[in-house]
């Protein structure tokens, strides 16, 4: 079970789910490089590279497939990418409350105002997040250009509450209608939609860390 954080946040983000799912299975959070206690690194903050450096850990580390991928926000597009490279690792998917391409450009095109108040907290908070924000639009082509992802067990939670400036008052139906239309095109991916905040796997740790046993059910996974 390998988790991955937020665009900002660091393995502490998954602290209050990530001891229950340690019950079942084995399980790695990790920071990327520059967030956390991790180094940086003057590579490219892209998708593609994130989902490298991942893969080289886990080799690294000994961790063998099939993985089971959790991504919240961001982490998300992330999961997205190393599925991408690396199909048949993966068994399993879980996308919280996931950065969806469909919902940022349509955020970008519609709401301009909040648009370009996330951008300036891309491009204002540091080396690190700046480098992650201007990997941004390449992983967005990326997973636009071909994102056949594994026929995998999968599920999508969805926070049905604003988070400015990323899910804004004026986007949340537009958020809401991209989730389900991605949960639509994966095979056979329950969707949940939760009354909280992006913030999920602090919110309602419970409600995470059922959805993601639910995936664990279906996939066989390695003897660690």
């Amino acid at each position: 079970m390998i988790f991955e954080a937020g665009f900002v946040n660091d393995l502490r983000s998954w602290a209050k789910v990530q001891p229950e799912i340690a019950k079942s299975c084995a399980t790695i959070s990790y920071d990327r490089a520059g967030i956390g206690e991790s180094q940086e690194t003057p590579l490219p903050r892209t998708g593609e590279q994130i989902a490298k450096d991942l893969h080289s850990t886990l080799r690294q580390l000994g961790v063998t497939p099939p993985y089971v991928l959790v991504g919240h926000s961001a982490g998300g597009l992330y999961i997205r990418s190393f599925a991408r490279q690396y199909p048949n690792e993966v068994g399993g998917m879980v996308f919280v409350d996931a950065v969806l391409p469909e919902y940022l450009r349509w955020l970008r095109a519609n709401d301009v105002e909040h648009w370009q108040e996330l951008e300036k907290i891309g491009t204002e908070s540091g080396d690190v997040v700046r480098a992650q924000w201007l990997g941004l639009e390449p992983t967005l082509k990326e997973i636009e250009r071909s994102d056949a992802l594994p026929r995998v067990p999968m599920a999508v939670l969805v926070s049905d509450q604003s988070d400015l400036p990323f899910k804004p008052p004026t986007a949340m139906e537009a958020f809401l209608r991209t989730q389900r239309e991605f949960a639509t095109q994966l095979s056979g991916a329950k969707i949940e939609v939760i009354a909280a905040g992006h913030e999920l796997p602090s919110l309602t740790p419970d409600k995470v860390s059922s959805a993601i046993l639910e995936v664990v059910k279906k996939v066989k996974l390695a003897p660690q």
